[in-house]
């Protein structure tokens, strides 16, 4: 029997960057926006919801940037004094995608028509394999706005960059951003970010895939979040990682999930009426089984040893996707505690794995014991191998 993981009820205690310039509101900012990584700054940066000042930090802020519109403000002071070099060549930048995105948009519509988007099969979904024209055009601008949007580091812009990527989905399964794991993660759309990685697995990671436009096999919905994920997530090289590892994370929260209704079913399970019960039960749990009935109807006793054993396999091919003298999840661990991992020391191959951690570290943060997990089965694997007694 697998031994058991616990949960670890919060993340790491985490540091904000300073506050803003002198001249700045009484209140300095819970959540300044990054931008992006410069050397030396927190890797992780909480995600601000969608009526939060960027700036100050007041609830009920409705006044959007004028330029981005993906960050709010209380007032036009606040979005005076936020005026800042990084914030305006973001700002600049964004604009310039969303005219590169429209500009070929446009182009598009006038070729094929308005419901261009609406059409569900066809050979021009895969225009991402094209090298030139205007169709390659358009998925890179796609491409480009996302990420773009996605450095904002607001609900609104990752939930923005998520919808043009799953229209880029329909449009061309093979382009859409490795990203998006990890950002269905933050936005709490957990069983979305299973069904992605899943079809990737089957996809991406098969070259002999069927990739006929007019069959059903280009996406995956409401995929069994219990089945064995031997079958699927086997590592098919460091591509893989981007889909490993929101994997393992959203195994992670499903077994917290269990966790709690293991916890509620010792404690009330034989005392409460069935319907108090389910009531109660949804309401215990945050992620997965929070909007899957059939999870909570189910005896969690039975099934924590199994998303246990799968959490332990997907931990492991993490690793098997790195070169042997890569451990994936020891460079994970160091992100928080050792800036200098962001600088671009090392081979290909470690830079690679370091933009990896950089790319999901968020989603891992914003789940309370997920990190914990992962330093318990390190330290679990170190005393395996004799590294430590």
């Amino acid at each position: 029997m697998e031994p058991p993981i616990t949960m670890t009820s919060d993340p790491d205690n985490l540091q904000s960057r300073p506050p803003s310039p002198s001249r700045s509101p009484s209140r300095s900012p819970p959540h300044p926006i990054p931008y992006g990584l410069k050397l030396g700054e927190n890797i992780y940066s909480p995600l601000i919801d969608d009526d939060i000042c960027c700036y100050c930090g007041s609830p009920d802020s409705q006044k959007p940037c004028h330029n981005c519109r993906l960050v709010q403000y209380c007032s036009k002071k606040c979005w005076v004094y936020d005026r800042r070099p990084r914030h305006r060549q973001q700002c600049k930048r964004i604009v310039y995608e969303s005219w590169r995105y429209n500009y070929y948009r446009k182009k598009l519509t006038r070729q094929f028509g308005d419901d261009v988007f609406e059409k569900k099969l066809g050979d021009w979904r895969f225009w991402g394999n094209e090298e030139d024209g205007f169709q390659k055009l358009f998925v890179d601008a796609v491409m480009g706005l996302v990420e773009a949007g996605v450095k904002f580091n607001t609900r609104r812009a990752i939930r923005e960059a998520v919808g043009s990527m799953r229209m880029m989905s329909l449009l061309n399964p093979r382009a859409p951003s490795p990203l998006m794991g990890s950002l269905h993660l933050r936005i709490g759309e957990d069983q979305s970010c299973y069904d992605h990685c899943k079809l990737w697995f089957a996809t991406g990671a098969n070259p002999d895939y069927d990739w006929d436009t007019h069959s059903d096999n280009l996406q995956i919905q409401h995929a069994d979040v219990l089945e064995p994920v031997e079958p699927f997530f086997k590592a098919g090289g460091m591509d893989s990682l981007y889909y490993l590892v929101p994997t393992t994370l959203f195994k992670i929260r499903l077994l917290h999930d269990l966790q709690a209704l293991q916890r509620l079913q010792l404690l009330a399970g034989t005392i409460l009426p069935r319907e108090l019960y389910d009531i109660i039960a949804q309401d215990s749990v945050r992620y997965i089984a929070a909007r899957n009935k059939a999870i909570r109807d189910q005896d969690p006793s039975h099934l924590i040893p199994k998303v246990t054993k799968q959490i332990r396999f997907l931990f492991n091919e993490a690793d098997k996707a790195c070169p042997p003298q890569i451990s994936f999840w020891r460079v994970f661990l160091k992100a928080e505690k050792d800036w200098l991992w962001i600088c671009e020391f090392g081979d290909e191959d470690v830079r690679r794995v370091r933009k990896v951690v950089a790319d999901v570290y968020n989603s891992w943060v914003e789940t309370p014991g997920a990190i914990g997990v992962v330093e318990e089965l390190v330290a679990s694997r170190a005393v395996d191998e004799g590294i430590v007694n």
